[in-house]
């Protein structure tokens, strides 16, 4: 409303970007993803399975003109918004479903009346189109078919299809407000010209580099349909986000150096980020050829570097260049650190260079025909950015031991993280990443047999710091198992901080989907290395800690979806989405994988006992049980089990058909099917159902009606160590409480009152229950650790309990009482007296004593 009426307002303008942009984010939390977050293939290397780089490298031009052509391709059918009033996002709330159900009638009633409007006359429209690229008519009616197939999804009961599909409108349309509103502030603060403005400018201008650097994350594209960015748009929004941090690190430079460093070295990290996101999506341009049969004025001519290694060179610098000016300032940008969040200062700084420069190791060691080529290329882009500088005098080396220095000085430097924040959860998934592909890093050729699971040679393996000997599998699930080390709700030790003022990495990194595209990363992690290993019970406790989980919010929604609530139970685990069922998912499959690989450790032919068998069969049955998913539910139909994309499946009939050969004494002809069909599902679900019957699967009902047991669980159970008696004697006292204040209302209640009145009175009167303070003189005479009588009367209410004299031996004793709360005001009269019972002690010997002379007796 301000703004109607002073639209120069440059900060009226920034304050609603603001708010609408806060707006975008709260859906955009609830949304879910469209990426994994984690890919196995990157964090660790299965034996004999390296995955290389896939796809032929292009020359530069040919690239850029194929990405732009997919660009192109994949905007044809998209639009970012519907309707010609870009108001209705605002006015209306989307998580709700009668807000958003209202909010979807009055955009197909505009649409509506605009594409017949349309249809009569061309020249009277005034409707702005979704793509702002034509006014033609035939436009204006695709818009309305498009509202039309949307609320098909309404009509066919697909609430979260629905609901999803507008909540993906909805962001995209405020994104453009969003920085439509900042563009608008931007201009006119410069329009000022005046001092007071330049702290505006740079905030506005790194406002709009974090608005379009949002878009980066996810790599998801907003409007209708949403879908995944391609790389030419990657590009181009990174581009953009370059140019405004530039902007902004440009009126920085203005102001005195104090603040030049504060604002610099967030604004320095934020442009490297943008660079690496720039250098990403050259990778792949192929290698330059020098041609030798050309002359020196053509050979200077033609390009020795990609562009790949020129964005990526402009990223380390800018990392390094934020990690010199934090260090200069000498101070940490959030003070608070005992958190496992975001807000670690330098030490952000100082992972973010080095973990850089592993990624571009493993991208070099992933090169299937130019390796060469690439790792000359990652060394020249790691060895300028040291953490321990290398001695300058050594003797030259190959490339394989240059690989090997740059790889111990990034274990040096993610070790140094975890050292200096203890809370720091980063550097833990890039040290244990670099551990599991150090085989490769070794013999990229020999140690991709073994994968991970190789080991390395003892004059290289103490460089790696957390390396032990063995398999590097295992040294990278101890690592990894410092964020597992308890339960917790979250599942793994990270946390979301909120500074008071964030800068624009704090900002981006405090948001619900990072947040948990932080925790899937590391989860997926964990399982694999877990896997790895062989830990089945490390892993069957991670799936019993997720049953304790709530919903992350994108799956809250997704299921809540629709008119009436619905009651949000378990669920299958074949398909679904969201941080808790992927890891659910993900934990069954690795103890599948598990029992195929126990299968295949066992011989057959040489088998004489099959309990090792059958246990094996009783493992597969129980992951498939897991499923949560009967076999007459249609979703079968829709994983793809045919195609063997079920691994608890595959699991249970190779595991059953192996069983069975053993059973009947046809080892001789067995063999491990690779196709599984729906028939031999059934089958072996049903011979397992009578194998282990005892086995309660997730999927049978379970009898609520059965009667809960009788027998009252102690009262010092779960209760620790400390005073049971104590506890025992308080709960009976409020007993007596609450039995006397009934008994003083039903004196007070008349015969008048009716039956319910009564019952309604009555349980008024259990809850009003006070507190009430109580002194006592101690009897004379009595040493400290002796006990007393007391009675106490409040009103109707009356109590007799004994109380031991505390050290000092204080004349008066001071307590709490629960009472009545009818009888508060009520005359209280107290009397204590002596005990006239022997001591504990003398009680003891004259029961020893009555002993002895009982057998005396006896013989």
């Amino acid at each position: 409303d301000d703004l109607c009426y002073n639209p120069n307002n440059c900060e009226g303008w920034f304050n609603a970007g603001q708010c609408i942009r806060s707006k975008a984010e709260v859906i955009n939390d609830r949304l879910p993803s469209m990426e994994n977050s984690y890919k196995p293939s990157d964090f660790y290397v299965s034996p004999g399975k390296l995955e290389t780089e896939s796809g032929s490298k292009l020359a530069f031009a040919e690239l850029v003109q194929k990405q732009e052509k997919d660009y192109n391709d994949s905007k044809k059918n998209w639009f970012a918004y519907l309707g010609s009033d870009l108001s209705v996002y605002i006015r209306y709330a989307w998580a709700t479903f009668p807000t958003l159900l209202s909010c979807s009638e009055e955009i197909g009633e505009m649409l509506s009346k605009n594409s017949c409007s349309r249809e009569k006359d061309d020249s009277n429209s005034t409707m702005h189109l979704i793509n702002n690229k034509s006014n033609s008519p035939e436009q204006a009616i695709l818009h309305y078919s498009v509202f039309q197939s949307i609320q098909r999804l309404l009509d066919e009961g697909k609430y979260g299809q629905w609901e999803k599909t507008w909540g993906s409108i909805f962001v995209s349309s405020l994104m453009i407000m969003s920085q439509r509103c900042f563009s608008v502030s931007l201009f006119l603060s410069k329009k000022e010209q005046k001092e007071e403005f330049v702290g505006l400018v740079a905030e506005i201008a790194e406002a709009l580099g974090t608005v379009s650097y949002r878009k980066l994350m996810g790599s998801t594209v907003f409007g209708y349909p949403i879908s995944i960015m391609t790389k030419f748009e990657k590009r181009k929004v990174a581009v953009e986000a370059e140019r405004y941090f530039q902007e902004a690190l440009a009126v920085t430079k203005r102001t005195n150096q104090d603040e030049r460093l504060v604002a610099s070295w967030n604004v320095f990290f934020m442009i490297g980020k943008c660079y690496e996101k720039i250098a990403n999506t050259y990778k792949d341009e192929s290698f330059p050829q020098i041609d030798k049969s050309a002359t020196s004025d053509e050979t200077n001519s033609q390009p020795k570097v990609r562009a790949y290694e020129i964005a990526m060179e402009k990223a380390l610098s800018n990392y390094s260049a934020a990690l010199n000016d934090a260090t200069e300032m000498g101070k940490e940008s959030f003070q608070d650190i005992q958190v496992g969040g975001s807000s670690h200062g330098t030490t952000e700084m100082h992972y973010r260079l080095h973990a850089s420069r592993l990624k571009i190791l493993i991208y070099s060691v992933r090169q299937k025909t130019c390796r060469e080529k690439a790792e000359l290329e990652s060394l020249r882009l790691t060895t300028k950015h040291w953490f321990i500088e290398p001695d300058s005098d050594a003797a030259p080396k190959t490339v394989r031991e240059k690989v090997w220095d740059v790889l111990a000085d990034i274990v040096a430097a993610m070790a140094q993280c975890r050292m200096d924040q203890p809370f720091f959860h980063r550097s833990v998934y890039r040290h244990a990443q670099a551990l599991l592909w150090s085989p490769i890093f070794h013999d990229p050729d020999l140690g991709a047999v073994e994968g991970s699971l190789g080991e390395i040679p003892a004059s290289k393996s103490y460089r790696l710091r957390g390396m032990n000997s063995g398999v590097c599998a295992g040294s990278g699930e101890v690592i990894m198992s410092s964020l597992f080390e308890k339960k917790r709700l979250q599942l793994c030790a990270v946390w979301v901080t909120t500074p008071t003022s964030p800068s624009p990495f704090e900002e981006l990194n405090n948001s619900v989907r990072k947040y948990d595209y932080v925790r899937a990363k590391y989860i997926g992690a964990f399982i694999d290395c877990s896997k790895l290993c062989r830990r089945r019970k490390v892993l069957e406790s991670f799936l019993n800690w997720t049953l304790a989980c709530r919903l992350d919010l994108p799956n809250f929604y997704y299921m809540s979806a629709g008119p009436a609530p619905r009651r949000i139970g378990r669920g299958q685990i074949l398909s679904g989405s969201g941080v808790l069922w992927s890891a659910k998912r993900h934990t069954n499959e690795a103890l599948a994988t598990m029992a195929l690989q126990d299968l295949k450790d066992i011989d057959l032919k040489g088998l004489k006992d099959g309990e090792k068998l059958t246990e094996v069969l009783r493992d597969a049955y129980t992951c498939y049980l897991r499923l949560y998913c009967p076999l007459d539910d249609s979703l079968w139909e829709r994983v793809g089990l045919n195609q063997g994309k079920v691994t608890e499946v595959n699991t249970l009939c190779k595991v059953y058909i192996a069983y069975m050969a053993w059973t009947t004494n046809t080892v001789d002809d067995y063999k491990a099917s690779e196709t599984v069909s729906f028939s031999m599902l059934q089958e072996a679900a049903a011979k397992c159902g009578d194998l282990f019957s005892s086995i309660k699967g997730s999927h049978i009902p379970r009898n609520k009606n059965k009667p809960r047991p009788t027998c009252k669980k102690k009262i010092w159970e779960n209760q620790g160590s400390w005073g049971s008696k104590k506890r025992i004697k308080q709960e009976k006292d409020e007993k007596n409480c609450e039995q006397s204040s009934i008994a003083s209302i039903n004196q007070q209640c008349t015969s008048q009152l009716s039956k319910g009145h009564k019952e309604k009175v009555v349980r008024e009167a259990k809850k009003a229950s006070v507190k009430k303070t109580i002194v006592v003189a101690v009897p004379k005479g009595l040493a400290e650790g002796e006990t007393f009588d007391v009675n106490v009367r409040v009103g109707t209410f009356r109590k007799k309990f004994e109380l031991t004299v505390p050290n000092g031996q204080p004349p008066k004793v001071k307590f709490s009482l629960s009472v009545p709360a009818c009888d508060e005001k009520s005359n209280t009269s107290i009397s204590a007296k002596k005990q006239h019972h022997t001591t504990k002690k003398k009680k003891i010997k004259k029961q020893k004593n009555k002993r002895t002379s009982d057998i005396e007796n006896d013989d």
